[in-house]
């Protein structure tokens, strides 16, 4: 079975109520980001790799994975569907950046082999974070992580929407959009977490 057959059955599973299916299906999301990594970050930074940007969305993980899930879901007919599951696809690979940006960072520091076609992007992403907020991006993800697995849904959804944010490269707009939140209710979101990273807004 491809791996478009083999995730579009994991979907359906997925979508029929079998939540048993989300390790499999972010270790696939995890084998093709693996696969397709290093052209796509050829394609956004060049060869010659600087350290920092002035842009922090120029590089997304809708980039490395678009033409794949495209494939996917266009083998389902029904739209509503089909956006349900783009949106639910978009998570797992925002969660699988962040965790072999983790993975990197923590191999790094123990001086270990690391997937070196991501290091541009979490350098990027390193640079950025600590030059505006003045704080180790390993700690903004590690708080991430933590915020995720509490059991506070208002944690979970902070944790989600400063992910698309500093992980993804989303804009505000497009992560408003994509959990369907109002402008009001993501700003109370940020100042929530600007407050727990010392009352810098975030």
């Amino acid at each position: 079975m491809t791996d478009e057959g083999k995730l579009i059955e994991l979907l359906q599973r997925h979508q029929a109520g079998d939540r048993s299916v989300e390790g499999d299906i972010l270790e696939l999301v995890d084998t093709y980001f693996r696969r397709s990594l290093r052209p796509v970050v050829a394609k956004v930074f060049g060869t010659n790799v600087v350290g920092t940007t002035g842009n922090d969305g120029q590089c997304r993980y809708t980039e490395m994975v678009n033409d794949f899930f495209v494939k996917v879901l266009d083998k389902r007919p029904d739209a509503f569907w089909k956006a349900q599951t783009a949106a639910a696809l978009r998570t797992w690979a925002s969660v699988v950046i962040a965790n072999q940006m983790r993975d990197a960072l923590n191999r790094q520091k123990l001086g270990k082999q690391i997937l070196a076609d991501i290091l541009p992007l979490v350098e990027q992403r390193r640079t950025y974070f600590q030059e505006r907020y003045h704080k180790t991006f390993e700690e903004f993800l590690d708080r991430l992580a933590s915020w995720e697995s509490s059991s506070d849904k208002s944690l979970q959804l902070r944790a989600v929407a400063l992910r698309h944010r500093y992980v993804d490269g989303m804009t505000w707009r497009d992560i408003a959009q994509q959990l369907g939140l109002s402008d009001e209710a993501l700003n109370k979101i940020r100042k929530q977490a600007g407050d727990d990273f010392g009352g810098r807004a975030i």
